[in-house]
C-alpha cells in the first residue's frame, strides 16, 4: 500500500561518504533528492565515519597540490614535507598489480583520473583537509612521505568528514530521512526503476522517484552472506565498521536482474585488537586497528611465526592480513615489538585501552601470554640469528633487510634484543567486501547482457569489480567519492 507517494528525483540509499557525495552531486544538477539513511541519526555514516579520513590522490607537482588541497598551510609546514610524485600511471599500475590485472580497467581508470578533481571538488563543496601523517616519518626537521599517493585526509578524521557532509547536505536543504530502510527496489512494466519500498516507524512504504542511488555499502555485517561468499570461518569475524551493511539492497538489485561482478569471496580484512567491543564504538573504532606489522614478529598462539610479515609496505598488506590471524588456532596471532620499535608505532598502540603484555624477557613474555614452554624463546632466537646485520633499517623504503628464517621476512627485520618486550594480541576484522553490482562509467546497473536497468545507479562499496585480492589504503574513500559524484550528477540527468 502506498503510504507517501511524495515524488524525487532521486533517492539516494545510504549514508557514507559516497551516497552524500551522489546526493549533492544530483542537487547540484538541479535534482529535487532524498537521502534514505537506515541508522539513526547517532549512528549514521556508513563505514566512513569509522575510517581514518584518508584519500589516495594521483597528483604530479605534490607542492601545488598540497598548495590547492590545504592552503592553510605555512610556508615552514609546506618546506618541511618530502613527498615524491605520484602520477595517474603509479596510481593505476599500484591497483593493478596488488589485485593481479584483474580490476575493471576502465573503472579503474576513471577513479585514478578524477582522485585530485574530486577532492578539489570536495573542497569546493565545503570539506577541509589535513595532512595524513599515519605512514609518514619525521626527521631532521622534514616530513618524509612514502611514494603512494597517501598525503591527504579529511579533518576530523572519517567522523569529521561524515559530520561535514551531513551539515552540508542538510545546509542544501536536501531532505534527510534516518531510521528508513530500504528493503526493495520499485520496478514498473518496462523494467525501469521508480523508487524504492522502505520500512520506517513500523510502517511499510513507497518512495518513488525518477532514478534510484544505491550507496548503501557491501554485505560484511550480515554473518551468513560473509559465510556465503567468504568461507568457513567468516561469521566469528569481527566487523570494524558500521551494524548497517547487511547486503539487503545488493540483494534486492540481484533480484530485479543486476548482474554480480568483482571478487565476492574476498574482502578488505585486517588486523585488530583481540578484545576489539562488538558492535564496533565508534569514537574508538579506528584505535583497535594494528597495522604495523611490518615491523613486528608475528607468531600464533603456538608460538610460531607463519607468514613474511614484511614482504610489502603496511598500506599494500593490512586490507588482507586479518585473514593471516583467521588461519591461525583460534584465529589469534601477536604482534611483537620491543624498545627499538616502540617509538615507530604511533596512535593507537598507545591507547590506554590497546590491549598489550609488556614483559623484560621474551620467557616472561611467553608464560604471560600462555605459549606451550620454549615455543616463543626458541621462535626469537632462530629470527634473530637469521636477520641481515650488514644491511641497515629503513621504515621509508623496501629496505631490504631479512631475517632469513623460514618464512623469510623480506623487509625491516630487527632482531628482537632490547626490552621491554611488547605483544599486541590481534584477530580478524573485516572493513567492506569487494563484490557487487557492475556498472558502466555513468554509474548506471547493468544487466548480465550488458544492457543499463534504467532508473539504477550505484556507488562505493556495493560496486563490485575494483578490488580483488587485496587493496590499497586510502583508496576507498577515493572510489566512493569520484563514483558517487559521476553517478549523482548522471542520476539527476535522467538518463
Amino acid at each position: 500500500m502506498v503510504l507517501n507517494s511524495t515524488k524525487y528525483d532521486v533517492v539516494v540509499v545510504g549514508g557514507g561518504n559516497a551516497a552524500l557525495i551522489a546526493a549533492l552531486a544530483a542537487h547540484n544538477e538541479g535534482a529535487k533528492v532524498v537521502v534514505l539513511e537506515w541508522a539513526p541519526q547517532e549512528l549514521r555514516g556508513g563505514n566512513t565515519y569509522f575510517t581514518s579520513g584518508g584519500f589516495r590522490v594521483a597528483y604530479g607537482s605534490s607542492k601545488d597540490v598540497i598548495a590547492k588541497v590545504i592552503p592553510d598551510l605555512t610556508k615552514t609546514e609546506m618546506d618541511s614535507c618530502v613527498i615524491p610524485p605520484y602520477t595517474i600511471d603509479n596510481y593505476y599500475n599500484t591497483v593493478m598489480r596488488l589485485c593481479k590485472g584483474r580490476s575493471n580497467p576502465e573503472l579503474l581508470e576513471l577513479i585514478v583520473r578524477e582522485s585530485l578533481p574530486t577532492v578539489l571538488w570536495m573542497k569546493e563543496q565545503g570539506i577541509t583537509w589535513e595532512l595524513l601523517m599515519a605512514f609518514a616519518q619525521k626527521r631532521d626537521g622534514k616530513i618524509l612521505f612514502p611514494a603512494n599517493g597517501m598525503v591527504f585526509q579529511t579533518k576530523g578524521a572519517g567522523a569529521g568528514l561524515s559530520d561535514k557532509l551531513f551539515d552540508i547536505v542538510q545546509q542544501r536543504d536536501i531532505e534527510l530521512l534516518y531510521r528508513t530502510k530500504a528493503t526493495s527496489l520499485l520496478v514498473d512494466g518496462t523494467g525501469r526503476v521508480y523508487g524504492v519500498g522502505i520500512r520506517s516507524a513500523g510502517e511499510y512504504r513507497e518512495v518513488k522517484a525518477k532514478a534510484v542511488v544505491l550507496g548503501c555499502g557491501g554485505f560484511e555485517s550480515s554473518p551468513e552472506m560473509r559465510v556465503k561468499y567468504l568461507g568457513k570461518d567468516w561469521d566469528i569475524v569481527k566487523v570494524r565498521g558500521t551494524r548497517f551493511n547487511t547486503g539487503d539492497m545488493l540483494n534486492a538489485a540481484l533480484d530485479i536482474g543486476a548482474a554480480p561482478t568483482g571478487h565476492f569471496s574476498a574482502c578488505h580484512n585486517t588486523f585488530v585488537d583481540a578484545n576489539a567491543p562488538q558492535p564496533s564504538i565508534r569514537k574508538d573504532a579506528e584505535n583497535t586497528r594494528r597495522v604495523y606489522h611490518p615491523l613486528c614478529v608475528l607468531v600464533n598462539n603456538q608460538g610460531k611465526r607463519f607468514v613474511d610479515e614484511g614482504e610489502d609496505y603496511s598500506p599494500y598488506t593490512y586490507a588482507r592480513a586479518g585473514l593471516w590471524a583467521l588461519s591461525q588456532p583460534e584465529a589469534i596471532a601477536y604482534q611483537l615489538f620491543d624498545a627499538k620499535t616502540k617509538d615507530l608505532l604511533e596512535g593507537f598502540y598507545s591507547i590506554p585501552q590497546a590491549s598489550r603484555v609488556e614483559s623484560n624477557s621474551i620467557k616472561e613474555l611467553e608464560e604471560e601470554l600462555g605459549l606451550p614452554p620454549n615455543s616463543l624463546v626458541e621462535t626469537v632466537d632462530r629470527y634473530n640469528k637469521a636477520v641481515l646485520e650488514d644491511v641497515p633499517f629503513n621504515p621509508i623504503v623496501l629496505d631490504g633487510k631479512k631475517s632469513t628464517m623460514d618464512p623469510v621476512k623480506s623487509n625491516w627485520a630487527q632482531k628482537l634484543d632490547s626490552p621491554p618486550y611488547l605483544a599486541y594480541p590481534v584477530t580478524c576484522g573485516i572493513t567492506f567486501t569487494f563484490g557487487g553490482l557492475k556498472i558502466n562509467l555513468k554509474g548506471q546497473v547493468l544487466e548480465p547482457s550488458g544492457e543499463v536497468i534504467p532508473g539504477l545507479y550505484a556507488c562505493g562499496e556495493i560496486v563490485g569489480g575494483i578490488f580483488y585480492y587485496n587493496y590499497p589504503g586510502a583508496g576507498g574513500l577515493t572510489n566512493g567519492a569520484v563514483l558517487g559524484k559521476v553517478a549523482g550528477a548522471y542520476a539527476a540527468s535522467g538518463e
